[in-house]
């Protein structure tokens, strides 16, 4: 992967003005008034997005965002990500002004909560950025979430959280390998189910044929060290969301039972 241009200040500037109106994890989101260039950043992430979804995402995650049904041609609001997801795994949004720490992250998806960032990247890094943007934060895990096998994985990694504060390092390291980058074995080939891939029409289209995909085990996770700016060069597979829930699904109930 090349690197990523830098950014123009008025981009800069946008952002920090988005960021600025962010509401917190208690509160409820305001609505962004979207200008009709960052609409089209949306739009044309998603005309990107959808030929490799077709051919590269999870059959499941597939029909969950068929039935979530966000917009493809404008970038939704928060509320409207909530109101949806609250019908179909308990799920709601809330605004934040940019990344944040591993603790509140995680002990805001324990209550069924997800910080989420509202603007959108650069146009000059349609296909990849590592900032925590709607394209990700939306595109990705609002779609995901509205499986309810990966909605539950997000709940017990932020419970294992609360339960295990020490072992937080861990826990990421788990959620990273699975709810950002998991992928599924297939007899059509790896497909995936993390967010992190499902909302980068570059990585997405990149990974089946250049990633090496380990059988999924948590102590070679824990093992694996990860870079949040580069392209994944090793992911997890597992058989099926089952097998998912049952390793790392189980993974988490066991730090949460241990130290309850």
């Amino acid at each position: 992967m090349q690197s990523l241009p830098d950014a123009p200040e008025s981009y800069v500037g946008r952002q920090r003005a988005i960021a600025a109106m962010a509401t917190g994890v208690e509160g409820l989101p305001m609505s962004i008034d979207y200008t009709a260039e960052e609409h089209q950043i949306w739009a044309d992430a998603q005309s990107m997005l959808t030929p490799v979804w077709e051919r590269y995402a999870a059959a499941p995650v597939r029909s969950a965002a068929r039935t979530l049904d966000l917009p493809l041609h404008e970038i939704p609001q928060l509320s409207l990500v909530t109101e949806r997801l609250e019908r179909l795994t308990g799920f709601r949004y809330a605004s934040v002004p940019g990344t944040v720490s591993g603790a509140d992250f995680f002990g805001a998806l324990a209550r069924r909560i997800f910080p989420s960032t509202q603007f959108i990247r650069w146009s000059g890094n349609a296909e990849y950025t590592p900032e925590p943007d709607v394209l990700h934060e939306i595109g990705g895990h609002a779609n995901v979430l509205a499986h309810p096998h990966i909605a539950e994985l997000h709940v017990l990694a932020g419970r294992a959280s609360v339960a295990a504060p020490d072992l937080l390092s861990e826990i990421a390291a788990v959620f990273w390998y699975s709810v950002e980058f998991g992928v599924l074995r297939t007899s059509a080939g790896p497909k995936a189910y993390g967010a992190g891939l499902l909302s980068s029409p570059g990585e997405l289209g990149w990974f089946a044929e250049h990633s090496r995909i380990e059988p999924l085990d948590i102590a070679t996770m824990l093992a694996t060290p990860y870079d949040i700016s580069r392209y994944q060069p090793v992911l997890f597979g597992a058989d099926s969301l089952d097998h998912v829930a049952e390793v790392v699904g189980g993974y988490f109930t066991h730090l949460i039972t241990d130290n309850s």
